[in-house]
């Protein structure tokens, strides 16, 4: 999860002080985004976020930000269900 980014920027300072490509890509499951993390998360070092859309995010106008849906994992998952059949191969 995401919240304020506070931790991806610190871990990015981190990395490109060790040696790492300035091309990073950061992933999360839930994209909160809250006070100043895309601030945080535009560094020129990101080039993508990806996050699931299991929040709504009004950010249009941020090129990095790409929102996954869960919908076909959610949908298959109650398929399986209602078919008794067995979660754990999704």
């Amino acid at each position: 999860m995401i919240s304020t980014g506070g931790t991806v920027a610190e871990s990015i300072t981190a990395l490109l002080a060790a040696g790492a490509r300035p091309e990073m890509i950061v992933a999360a499951t839930h994209g909160l985004f809250v006070l100043d993390a895309r601030k945080r998360l535009s560094h020129p070092a990101v080039r993508e976020v990806f996050v699931t859309d299991t929040v709504n995010q009004p950010e249009e106008d941020w090129p990095q930000l790409n929102v996954i849906s869960i919908a076909p994992l959610i949908a298959g998952a109650v398929r399986r269900f209602l078919a008794n059949g067995s979660l754990g191969k999704l």
